[in-house]
């Protein structure tokens, strides 16, 4: 992800690709009359009684809670990927690395540190 990507200006093929699938689902709901009842309402709020607008507005608010679900399904699939948990497993083995690394530095301070004394 580039700089532009991180602030907004510029999205990524996949975030236009989840962005697309949002709104369509959302207006297949519509069109088909499977909407969300309590959403629906809030957009015809929003729309002060005109009927086009209010369905403006509800494939808007749709959409926007699709393209969470979407992105969290995906992030879900990915951390269940074998790649991922592989990287994982390698991650953990040079924490623990590390960690003794850490500990030996600190076992021959604290041996010179009592020996000089």
């Amino acid at each position: 992800m580039n700089l532009f990507e991180k602030i907004g200006i510029i999205k990524s093929k996949q975030e236009q690709e989840i962005e697309e699938l949002a709104y369509k689902k959302a207006a297949k709901e519509l069109s088909e009359r499977a909407c969300n009842e309590g959403l629906k309402a809030k957009a015809y709020s929003h729309s002060n009684g005109d009927e086009k607008k209010a369905d403006a507005i509800y494939i808007k608010l749709r959409a926007k809670q699709l393209k969470k679900e979407i992105r969290n399904r995906r992030r879900q699939e990915h951390k269940n990927s074998p790649a991922y948990q592989e990287k994982l497993k390698y991650r953990n083995k040079q924490d623990k690395k590390a960690i003794i690394l850490v500990l030996s530095v600190l076992s021959v301070i604290v041996f010179f540190a009592i020996v000089s004394v």
